[in-house]
């Protein structure tokens, strides 16, 4: 996604990514819970207008990382193996209730100087609360979530960037 202050124009872009992850399921509370990781390394390559004229540019790095902690709080008992399937049988109709809180981490490559960079310089916090609800083979997810992003004082031109909550919700 470019700023349309930017002043790019008719701008195509290719981008190859590789995620590296790591996921810990757990109990909390009782409860199922997770934490995630993800690492991303990016190649991108963009082609367009910058202010009227032709322009191309190349990135290759690592990408902001993102961390996340769910926490399901109703329905979801934290069970194992033989205990998981026994509890599964017996409630074919399931109503599980979480939340989460991701965070990504302004840690990918970023240079003030460039106007197109991998990293984003700022932290965005995203809180998210769902639920599911299973009847047999068929499951009805409703998620609410919310992007809240910090400013960057340190933007392409010595400019800051600011930008209003994104709101999301997912069925």
């Amino acid at each position: 996604a470019l700023d349309p202050v930017l002043e790019l124009e008719d701008v195509t872009v290719d981008v190859e990514t590789t995620i590296v992850s790591f996921l810990h399921a757990f109990a909390l509370w009782g409860q199922s819970a997770r934490f995630d990781a993800r690492l991303p390394y990016k190649n991108a390559r963009w082609e367009g207008l910058l202010a009227g004229e032709p322009a191309s540019e190349e990135r290759h790095g690592l990408d902001d990382p993102r961390v996340r902690l769910s926490v399901n709080f109703l329905g979801a008992p934290a069970l194992k193996g033989k205990e998981y399937q026994t509890y599964r049988a017996s409630h074919p109709v399931s109503t599980v209730v979480g939340a989460a809180l991701a965070i990504r981490l302004p840690l990918g490559e970023y240079k003030q100087n460039k106007l197109l960079n991998l990293g984003e310089n700022r932290y965005v916090f995203r809180p998210q609360l769902g639920f599911v609800h299973t009847r047999g083979h068929w499951s009805y997810e409703l998620t609410g979530s919310v992007f809240l992003y910090t400013k960057t004082d340190e933007f392409f031109g010595n400019n800051k960037r600011e930008q209003d909550p994104l709101y999301a919700l997912q069925t």
